[in-house]
């Protein structure tokens, strides 16, 4: 089979120097030919071995159309090596995907290209979902549908088979203005240059296909099939400077509806437009774009131009399908089996919540050595227009709890505090807060009004609850510009506050009320067991000449059972419009911990890179976003975890002695010195935003 491909590799130098004259291709000999599944295009390890087995036996010959099929391409020139097509065509294993490329291309070059992507076809992940509602809401159930292409007949249910996503680009003139009264779907459609469709297809992993489909223009002039050509002919030329095999792979992932989709009064109509359930969508919502994700669910596709740049790029549409390969990812990597789920929050709209979660008891917590937190952010009906607008910080944090269910004293007189020529303190109560490792800290209740005096009434005062405290920042996320997201972290370290298991009490901010759930997984991954003690170190400030003013070297004892020893930091930087630079969130301000003599340093690679966020999407940085998603900050993307930094120390903290930790923040190795703005444009200072500790797990 090596031979059958180095022979289609060869004839396309002789076919590239001038194009041959088209020829028909036997389709319709075969018609009758088993159906074909569509492989997964991922580039094959260069390694891999094809043995004689996979080839048809010798001694019964091709098969009869496969001969004609093969025969029609001897005008190719004498290199083309028909007997190696043949074989091709009847191997078991590329069979289907060479006779694709047989009744699909009749131009030399286009054949050459998509027999040498030819790969055998990957068992399907998925079986096709006939269960869907047929009517189109997002993050359901895509139902089945057809559409004529150039290469024939495209059948979802045929094709479908987890492996691949699918992302659907529409144009029509004069549906959608901007603000500045520009053609949007012409922007993005004619607008499109060579450049930005060859990011498209750069950017884009192997497993997605590509449908563009034409309206009607608003003036009910029927320009559809005019667009499809307009794109393919562009789409051409830069399959044209690909290499053959990358050529054939994306031939076969790039359709061109040959029918056009229904818009605004223009009724269904099987022998003009696109039917069912497709039809009836673009019928009612004229979509510009929207996806299928490998799941067989309908999404939607964000804003497709970045601050700066109003004008939309097809480019972006690919880190839809990045994001799709994300979630199956995730899916893989945190399956349900063998895992402890305790949900603290289902599907719940909030902005906040202060939970009180029922704990395994110690001895079963003692068996787990992970935590993980899942966090999903969505909007409602899963539509991006009911999302938020900003990007603000969400965490969640361990807290103490009350010993008494119900505070007593809520009515209870008292005296309030009094502010005038003498200040009359407030009367408090003394009270018992239980911490999340069980144990009791006394706190106290303070006297408040609980009705403000006013007009001579003396008002109503009584104690305040048991003025419990927050105890520890566990997981951080940055929420998203108008769209949903679900983050699963690594938060380990918690299972310190956790580990005794019992009643914990969780604070949650989202920031925003999404629906929101909220799960901690607990397994046990071979770590060794959770933190003995979590030693807190130096928290961050305002950015600024004496941010390091306020840090002096500290000193953690390291007891001699000590087993390992971790230097944890958890770092972003925030701020914008009141120094030139907006160093602390646009800056790559390092962080410089020295321990025992030895510097660990954490940067913000991404920073400065107007695409440095959308790098991340493979991590799990939600794409296209309602805003400035896409710049590379410091230490935090829009529609993302913070991520936390872990340094293994134990080399330089020797057990049973004192290891002496210091901290400086820095821009290019200086102190920062910011250049002030305008105060009158508003904004916010430059804002370090960190916490910092040292693990010890015996």
């Amino acid at each position: 089979m090596r031979r059958l491909l180095a022979g289609l590799c060869l004839v396309l130098s002789t076919c590239g120097e001038s194009k041959p004259p088209a020829v028909a291709t036997a389709g319709s000999d075969l018609s009758s030919a088993a159906e074909v599944t569509v492989a997964d295009t991922e580039q094959p390890d260069s390694g891999s071995e094809v043995t004689n087995e996979t080839v048809a036996d010798a001694a019964t010959g091709p098969s009869p159309a496969c001969v004609q099929a093969c025969g029609n391409f001897a005008v190719c020139g004498e290199a083309f090596a028909v007997t190696d097509c043949e074989k091709g065509c009847d191997d078991a294993a590329l069979g289907p995907a060479v006779k694709e490329c047989l009744q699909n291309y009749s131009d030399c070059e286009e054949f050459i290209a998509c027999a040498t992507a030819a790969e055998p076809a990957k068992p399907a992940l998925r079986d096709f979902d006939f269960g869907a509602k047929n009517t189109f809401a997002w993050k359901e159930l895509a139902g089945d549908f057809a559409i004529p292409t150039d290469k024939g007949e495209w059948i979802f249910s045929q094709q479908y088979d987890g492996h691949s996503s699918y992302v659907f680009v529409f144009m029509g003139r004069g549906w959608y203005k901007t603000q500045d009264g520009k053609d949007y779907l012409d922007m993005l459609w004619y607008g499109a240059t060579k450049n930005d469709l060859k990011q498209m297809l750069d950017w884009s992993p192997a497993n997605v296909h590509y449908f563009f489909i034409g309206y009607k223009d608003s003036d009910t002039k029927d320009d559809s099939a005019a667009h499809i050509k307009a794109m393919r002919d562009k789409l051409n030329i830069v399959l044209g400077g690909m290499a053959p095999k990358l050529r054939g792979q994306w031939m076969k992932r790039l359709h061109y509806a040959t029918m056009r989709a229904p818009g605004p009064n223009d009724p269904l109509k099987d022998k003009e437009t696109l039917g069912g359930w497709l039809g009836a969508y673009t019928t009612k919502s004229l979509p510009g774009s929207f996806s299928i994700d490998r799941y067989q669910k309908l999404r939607q596709i964000g804003l497709l131009s970045i601050v700066g740049n109003p004008k939309p790029l097809l480019q972006h549409v690919a880190w839809e399908a990045r994001y799709f390969n994300f979630e199956w990812k995730q899916a893989a990597d945190y399956p349900e089996k063998d895992v402890k789920i305790l949900t603290l929050l289902e599907a719940k709209p909030t902005g906040g919540e202060t939970i009180d979660l029922q704990l395994p008891d110690k001895a079963e917590m003692a068996k787990y050595d992970t935590l993980e937190i899942d966090l999903s952010q969505q909007c409602k009906n899963h539509d991006q227009k009911n999302c938020f607008e900003w990007d603000y910080k969400s965490d969640l944090r361990v807290a103490e709890r009350p010993l008494e269910p119900v505070n007593a004293d809520a009515d209870k007189a008292c005296q309030p505090a009094v502010q005038a020529t003498v200040t009359i303190a407030a009367d408090t109560l003394p009270c018992t807060c239980i911490t999340p490792r069980q144990d009791q800290v006394q706190r106290k209740k303070v006297c408040e009004y609980k009705v403000v005096p006013k007009d001579g009434d003396p008002g109503k005062t009584g104690f305040s609850a048991c003025q419990c405290q927050s105890v520890a920042r566990i997981q951080r996320w940055i929420t998203t510009y108008h769209r949903e997201g679900r983050w699963i972290t690594d938060a380990s370290r918690a299972l310190y506050y956790l580990n005794q298991g019992g009643t914990v009490r969780l604070q949650f901010n989202g920031a925003y009320p999404y629906t929101t759930t909220l799960k901690f997984r607990l397994l046990s991954k071979g770590k060794g067991g959770a933190p003995s003690q979590i030693v807190p170190l130096f928290e961050g400030g305002g950015f600024g000449e004496k941010y390091n003013d306020k840090y002096q070297p500290k000193q953690v004892e390291i007891p001699a059972t000590a087993k390992r020893v971790e230097l944890v930091l958890d770092v972003s930087g925030h701020g914008f419009g009141k120094d030139t630079a907006n160093c602390a969130e646009f800056c790559n301000h390092t962080h410089h911990f020295t321990v025992n003599g030895k510097e660990y340093v954490r940067a913000q690679p991404y920073v400065g890179d107007n695409y440095g966020c959308a790098k991340q999407i493979d991590f799990g940085v939600v794409p296209n976003q309602f805003g400035t998603w896409t710049l590379g900050r410091g230490g935090w993307c829009p529609g993302y975890e913070v991520p936390v930094t872990t340094w293994d120390i134990s080399g330089q903290a020797p057990v049973g002695k004192a290891v002496t930790i210091s901290y400086k923040g820095m821009l290019a190795e200086k102190p920062y010195k910011p250049v002030p703005f305008d105060a009158a444009s508003g904004g916010f200072g430059g804002d370090i935003d960190m916490a910092s500790w040292v693990l010890i797990y015996e």
